[in-house]
């Protein structure tokens, strides 16, 4: 098995269980005008919004626009309403691997107790499923009080698991799915008076990616989950221990001072034991996993009757299996 968090390998033999404890220090998605002209990437604009500030869309960046809503729309002319618009730069990944976590910011301007609170933003605070296909629709009405509001639309994230935090300053979504190319994430947020003006493309958004297909990772959730990919599997095949830990895998922590891009992993403890015929038990030797997310063990175990006893342990508890695993001949 092979990983990568951030495009920054990490040793991990296969089958065997090895530490991951990383932390990447990224660029942010620092707001600044651009004279890149738009591209076919941007949004579909309905009612009364304008770009402003320029912006567009560069291949190996993304895009990234700022739309300005009339001032006749709204009830009070004398507050500015922007809509802030990225969409990250999709590539491929490297030939066997899995796309597993990707994230990623939108800023507009000073983090912190001074920072600036958006009246809405896509995706909403919180976590959501999404299925393949989704478009992103985005209304801009000055916080309710437009006299005619407008709308921003265009294709959405891809399926997976959408978690996403909004703070004072700056937002940032998560996805996690299985695809084998680094997705393409779609932000936006409506700002009254932001302190920028416009927004610059933000570039890839920040991955975690294994050396695996994705038909041998657990799908994304919000629950534990621990599992062989086939119960059953005849000697000298591999056997694939699915694993999921919810609420861990990519984060972002910004201040003033601090633009970093981290992990919260969780912990998994496997161990096989197998029946061997004649009586014969043997016990492996327990291994330990931190990970983020979801990992998958793989075994090649001998003839005869096996179980995993699994423990996962994550920010929400802690879960107990006992998977049986058939080796025929």
């Amino acid at each position: 098995m092979r990983l990568s968090f951030g495009r920054q390998a990490r040793g991990a033999g296969i089958g065997a269980l090895a530490c991951l404890a990383a932390s990447l220090l990224v660029a942010g998605t620092v707001l600044a005008s651009t004279t890149t002209a738009a591209g076919s990437g941007a949004p579909t604009v309905s009612g009364p919004l304008s770009a402003a500030a320029g912006g567009g869309c560069q291949p190996s960046s993304g895009c990234a626009f700022d739309y300005a809503l009339a001032p006749s729309a709204t009830s009070d002319p004398s507050v500015s309403w922007h809509a802030f618009w990225i969409t990250t730069a999709a590539t491929s990944v490297q030939s066997g691997w899995c796309e597993l976590d990707a994230i990623t910011n939108l800023t507009w301007g000073i983090s912190g107790p001074s920072g600036i609170v958006p009246t809405r933003t896509y995706p909403g605070a919180g976590t959501m499923m999404v299925g393949g296909a989704t478009t992103a629709s985005f209304l801009v009405d000055a916080g309710g009080a437009a006299t005619t509001p407008g709308r921003l639309q265009a294709p959405g994230m891809p399926a997976g698991l959408i978690t996403t935090w909004v703070h004072r300053g700056f937002m940032t979504s998560l996805w996690q799915g299985r695809a084998s190319v680094d997705p393409s994430l779609v932000m936006a947020a409506e700002l009254a008076n932001p302190t920028v003006s416009g927004n610059s493309p933000p570039g890839r958004a920040a991955d975690y990616n294994i050396g695996l297909p994705c038909d041998d990772f657990a799908p994304p959730g919000q629950t534990f989950l621990a599992r062989w990919a086939r119960s059953t599997i005849r000697l000298g095949q591999t056997g694939y221990l699915e694993l999921r830990i919810p609420k861990t895998g990519l984060r972002t922590i910004i201040t003033p001072k601090i633009n970093e891009q981290t992990s919260i992993d969780g912990k998994a403890t496997v161990q096989m034991i197998g029946s061997l015929g004649g009586g014969l038990t043997t016990r492996g030797k327990p291994q330990v996993q931190r990970f983020a997310d979801r990992w998958t063990f793989e075994i090649t175990p001998g003839f005869g009757a096996w179980s995993a006893i699994v423990t996962l342990q994550g920010p929400t508890g802690i879960r107990h299996y006992r998977l049986p695993l058939t080796v025929r001949a």
